[in-house]
């Protein structure tokens, strides 16, 4: 009888308590980033790969990325708290890839946004400036006028 209410009185206080504790636990912070991809007449742009490298990613290597649809709009789930550079690329439109110097566009500052988890989302809109250029050509040799099979093309 005695072990009875004693696992009585344990039920009881774990039915008071289970509340609590519960209640405590926080719910799970979702980083995000979201925005708009414009293009340099501030038309929308769909399709457009829209990443955010974080600054410590030598140590975490992830690097989240959205797509925009067709009103230009992206999410990107960054899963973590940390400042990110963000990098728009549509190469097949003639947007390279932004991290790399040679296709930066000077006249665009760099994005960054900074997630806290007192912050843990951002909405900002992403300019692609203009469109990068194209080389294109054909290398002839010189003496006897037939295209080289093989070159190096340095920039």
């Amino acid at each position: 009888m005695k072990t009875t209410s004693i696992v009585r009185g344990l039920f009881l206080i774990g039915a008071v308590m289970f509340p609590m504790i519960s209640a405590r636990a926080q719910t799970p912070v979702e980083y995000k980033i979201t925005g708009t991809v414009f293009d340099e007449t501030y038309q929308v742009v769909e399709r457009v790969r829209v990443c955010a490298l974080p600054v410590d990613y030598w140590q975490f290597r992830q690097m989240p990325c959205g797509v925009s649809d067709s009103k230009g709009r992206f999410v990107i789930p960054a899963g973590r708290p940390s400042k990110y550079r963000i990098l728009p690329e549509k190469s097949s439109a003639g947007y390279q890839w932004q991290q790399q110097e040679f296709y930066r566009n000077p006249a665009l500052a760099l994005l960054n946004v900074t997630l806290t988890e007192t912050n843990p989302s951002a909405n900002i809109s992403v300019p692609l400036g203009e469109k990068n250029g194209t080389l294109t050509g054909r290398i002839n040799d010189e003496t006897t006028g037939l295209a080289v099979e093989s070159a190096r093309f340095t920039m």
